[in-house]
């Protein structure tokens, strides 16, 4: 998969590039410029589901397994709202709609301080029982931020492009 994502990306700069290089008028310059700043948002956002998570998720398989229903049950929601973020973002591109951007601009700016008390809670979990796994949790939570954090420049591409 993220091999056909990059031949995807490549692909898509060769032909924005391409089109660039004709006589656009103004508007489609800037659309074709737009569409460079999010062809490279979408690999950026591929980069760290693929290395970051990906990585976090393959080297801590066994103590994501050893995770209680409450952990899983943070992560979980952490989890939908990345991709709810992702999903407005996308939805913004397709209907040329600033509304859906700046609603994922507000959901990011709640999922930075969700993200926060997670990281709380499960150091108080943790703590409190004794353990010392809340590492696995606090990489996992990172690596969704990365995420969130990406697809937040995402948004800032859209929100340039639609103003």
């Amino acid at each position: 998969e993220y091999r056909k994502t990059e031949i995807l990306t490549k692909a898509l700069h060769e032909y924005l590039g391409t089109l660039s290089r004709k006589e656009l008028s103004g508007s489609e310059s800037r659309e074709a410029a737009c569409y460079l700043h999010i062809v490279d948002d979408m690999k950026h956002i591929n980069d760290a589901v693929y290395r970051d998570f990906g990585n976090v998720v393959e080297r801590q398989r066994d103590q994501l397994l050893k995770l209680s229903e409450d952990e899983k049950s943070d992560l979980d929601i952490y989890q939908k709202h990345t991709l709810e973020l992702l999903q407005k973002n996308l939805t913004s591109v397709e209907k040329n709609d600033i509304k859906f951007a700046e609603e994922a601009n507000l959901l990011y700016n709640k999922l930075k301080r969700l993200a926060t008390k997670l990281q709380d809670n499960n150091i108080s979990r943790s703590l409190g029982a004794g353990k010392e796994k809340f590492s696995v949790f606090a990489d996992i939570v990172d690596a969704l931020r990365a995420i969130s954090s990406r697809v937040n420049i995402f948004s800032q591409s859209i929100l340039e492009h639609l103003e």
